[in-house]
């Protein structure tokens, strides 16, 4: 079951179809989980409006939201463990705030990130991207990345 419910804002990403009448955040949460395409959901109390979404980026801060993510519970896996040198996924990335010393820093940040299903990690810059979607794999000899599915 998905467990995350995050008060004052919401994930950005694309959303499905409104569900109306939906009395609370846990019912709206319940409503993602049931759906294989969802992976995150936002809730507004006041209007009993949910929202399931089929992608998860940034969190925006907005009080009038309740959300959370299921791509914990759903795609990954328990412990990320993918080390491939020469390449990175493709996909969105937003970077690691701070300075990322190695790939294994990299990976252990992005297994600490609910929403993180790919890291990306440069090292002569000590720069590490987390990512909430997975395309295809990129060789680039400067690169280091892995997969958490």
């Amino acid at each position: 079951m998905c467990t995350e419910i995050i008060a004052g804002g919401y994930y950005a990403g694309d959303r499905m179809q409104e569900i109306g009448n939906i009395p609370t955040s846990q019912d709206c949460m319940n409503k993602c989980y049931q759906d294989e395409r969802c992976f995150a959901w936002s809730f507004l109390p006041n209007l009993k409006l949910c929202y399931p979404q089929f992608s998860v980026r940034e969190q925006v801060k907005d009080a009038n939201y309740m959300s959370g993510s299921c791509i914990d519970v759903k795609l990954k896996v328990p412990v990320c463990t993918e080390i491939k040198s020469g390449g990175y996924y493709a996909g969105d990335r937003q970077q690691v705030t701070g300075s990322v010393s190695t790939p294994q820093d990299c990976m252990t940040k992005c297994d600490q990130n609910n929403n993180c299903i790919a890291w990306t990690h440069l090292s002569s810059a000590q720069i590490c991207w987390h990512q909430t979607l997975v395309t295809a794999w990129v060789n680039d000899v400067s690169y280091t990345g892995g997969s958490c599915l």
